[in-house]
């Protein structure tokens, strides 16, 4: 009994690490929106980012979808979700929930 019990923790553990993004770690850093060069995000390991200054968290799904929770208010919105599109080297696509694609440079 102790031996199911230990391999269906293995298989969960197994589980949960296939199902996390593919962009974890290449989202990290610093980056500059191109179509609105003001708006910068500074994501960082652990879960804590700043976007344009405001001190926030994030936490990346496994679908690629990351969930940002900003100290202040934005356009009176404190909880925010976009879409990650694709990271490559020095760019970053993200697709908001309107549909609105916005593309990243690393700075």
């Amino acid at each position: 009994m102790r031996a199911l019990g230990i391999a269906a923790v293995g298989c969960l553990t197994l589980l949960l690490t296939s199902c996390s993004s593919q962009y974890k770690d290449s989202i990290l850093g610093k980056w500059q929106c191109k179509e609105k060069a003001a708006f910068t995000m500074d994501i960082r390991k652990g879960g804590t980012m700043t976007l344009s200054k405001n001190p926030a968290t994030y936490r990346l799904d496994w679908r690629d979808t990351l969930h940002i929770t900003t100290r202040r208010a934005v356009e009176g919105k404190t909880k925010f979700r976009t879409k990650i599109l694709s990271v490559s080297g020095e760019e970053m696509t993200i697709q908001e929930p309107d549909g609105t694609t916005l593309t990243f440079k690393r700075i």
